[in-house]
């Protein structure tokens, strides 16, 4: 983790949401500047944001996809640690234009990420259909409050057409139990515990060896809230030739 950094960070059912979107598409490392004046502003667009910082007269990041859709006309300010504002302004202008990146769920599929989910609170039986953000990564908090301890359930069915052996990678906040055909494969917790972790989604946060059988496969998680800062999952088979079969109940 970068001493500081311009991180996007959408609020979404009362949870923020910086450990779904995390990396280079979504964060821009930068020098500690505390203590120090400096120089900041927002392009806001109808298709996404540019951030600059400083005297650069180049953005140091670009979101090209705001994950609420059209901006509204509104804005704030929220702190945690001290800050200060000073000569605030608020101006129309005509910025060079940001092309609208889409949600590209044949090029996940592609690279093997688990695309298509069925999910219900733990609870309850009510499946819905729920497909991953534009990084892969299943954003529970785009579908529920985020309420500490708060547990869903996720399911991914799929057909593949002969048996193989792959590396299953994922990535989780806050608590993990999965299972591959029924056979639970891993339980653990991720969350924000610096330095030991951080908490953000990476599909490669962790492993295990799976066997797959020729035919119809499933892969079960049960995915537990204790934070305020992202809730999710993120998983990638290592399989290039699955058929997602989704039903909603």
């Amino acid at each position: 983790m970068a001493p500081e950094e311009i991180q996007y960070d959408p609020v979404m059912n009362g949870s923020m949401t910086w450990q779904i979107y995390n990396g280079t598409m979504y964060q821009k490392p930068l020098p500690n500047t505390t203590g120090k004046w400096v120089k900041f502003a927002v392009e806001v667009q109808p298709n996404g944001a540019a951030v600059y910082m400083g005297e650069d007269a180049f953005p140091q990041l670009v979101i090209p996809n705001l994950q609420h859709g059209d901006p509204v006309g509104k804005i704030g300010f929220w702190g945690y640690l001290p800050g200060y504002i000073r000569n605030l302004v608020i101006e129309e202008i005509q910025p060079t234009p940001i092309t609208k990146r889409d949600r590209d769920l044949k090029r996940l599929s592609t690279e093997t990420f688990i695309t298509e989910w069925m999910v219900s609170p733990i609870a309850e039986n009510r499946w819905t259909k729920a497909v991953v953000e534009e990084n892969g990564t299943l954003n529970l908090n785009r579908i529920y409050t985020a309420e500490q301890g708060s547990s869903v359930q996720a399911k991914s069915t799929f057909y593949i057409s002969e048996e193989k052996e792959t590396l299953l990678t994922f990535g989780f906040s806050d608590h993990l139990r999965l299972w591959v055909n029924e056979e639970k494969v891993y339980q653990g917790d991720w969350r924000w515990n610096p330095p030991e972790s951080d908490g953000r989604i990476r599909s490669n946060m962790a492993s295990v060896p799976v066997r797959w059988r020729a035919g119809v496969n499933t892969i079960r998680a049960e995915i537990t809230n204790n934070e305020f800062f992202g809730w999710g999952l993120c998983i990638k088979t290592g399989l290039s030739d699955m058929s997602f079969i989704t039903e909603e109940k």
